[in-house]
């Protein structure tokens, strides 16, 4: 897990802004359900959905990064989303550090409010595919993706939820899963 976090670490998006966000009271630990094994799995599935869908990379990003950080415990959290959307709203209007316009701002919101809620509705194909990348990443804890429950037609392939699977099922120092964040903005 380590090794992973320092590819965060060593990246020069991943601003101190953005590591004192996710680390400001948080409650669960870094290599939990919820920690930073899943905020990478997150970002992997975004990519790849992104790539057929032209969903917003950068929001992706940051939703992959944030979507969980005000999480207080692993099972059972509902309101982890509206917290973490609430608090990220109030440090933006100090302090703009994602740098992201009005429409990026919102759809980040939106998205992280609304991402563990199982009949969210949205039409924008950024949310959904920031929707999509979370659940795919249920392989985690040893559950299927419901297709039903994903909102992208990319997402609901057998092929990506395969992917999802064997995501989850490579060791944990993952050398095969490395980007940058930068790399990642650059194919948009």
């Amino acid at each position: 897990m380590i090794n992973r976090l320092n590819l965060l670490i060593d990246d020069n998006l991943f601003t101190p802004e953005i590591e004192n966000f996710i680390l400001l009271d948080r409650q669960i630990a870094l290599d939990g359900n919820h920690g930073v094994n899943h905020w990478l799995n997150v970002l992997k599935l975004g990519q790849k959905i992104s790539r057929k869908n032209k969903a917003d990379k950068q929001v992706l990003t940051y939703f992959a990064l944030l979507h969980d950080s005000r999480r207080i415990k692993e099972v059972g959290d509902n309101l982890h989303g509206q917290r973490a959307s609430h608090d990220l709203q109030k440090e933006l209007a100090k302090n703009n550090f994602l740098k992201l316009d009005h429409n990026q701002r919102t759809q980040l919101l939106e998205a992280i409010a609304n991402h563990s809620i199982s009949n969210a509705k949205s039409t924008d194909i950024t949310i959904q595919t920031c929707w999509d990348s979370d659940r795919l990443d249920l392989w985690r804890i040893s559950s299927e993706p419901n297709p039903e429950l994903l909102y992208t037609k990319h997402a609901k392939t057998k092929r990506m939820i395969n992917f999802a699977k064997k995501l989850n099922s490579i060791e944990e120092d993952r050398r095969g899963v490395s980007f940058s964040l930068k790399e990642l903005w650059k194919k948009k």
